[in-house]
């Protein structure tokens, strides 16, 4: 899937979402920019990056386009820790 095709999902989607995890590098729309207008438009939504790439985490950090960036490898229990941080409710 590319990130256009994810941003149609989301918009059709939007009341039934509340959590995009996503990798930084997709084509089209990279996961920093689906992020970054989810957040926009839809503050509810929680979002987490993932990648492999230093300077793809430190860019994703820097602009806040997510309220978890992760560098891969991670651990599941760092994962799963994240997701319950993100959402508690769940």
């Amino acid at each position: 899937m590319d990130g256009h095709e994810a941003l149609k999902i989301l918009e059709q989607n939007h009341h039934q979402i509340d959590l995009i995890i996503t990798d930084v590098n997709h084509p089209g729309l990279s996961g920093i920019e689906i992020c970054k207008m989810a957040r926009e438009k839809y503050q509810w939504i929680k979002t987490f990056i993932m990648t492999g790439y230093t300077k793809s985490a430190d860019q994703a950090r820097s602009e806040k386009a997510a309220d978890i960036v992760f560098q891969k490898p991670f651990k599941m229990e760092e994962f799963e820790k994240a997701m319950k941080d993100l959402l508690p409710n769940y």
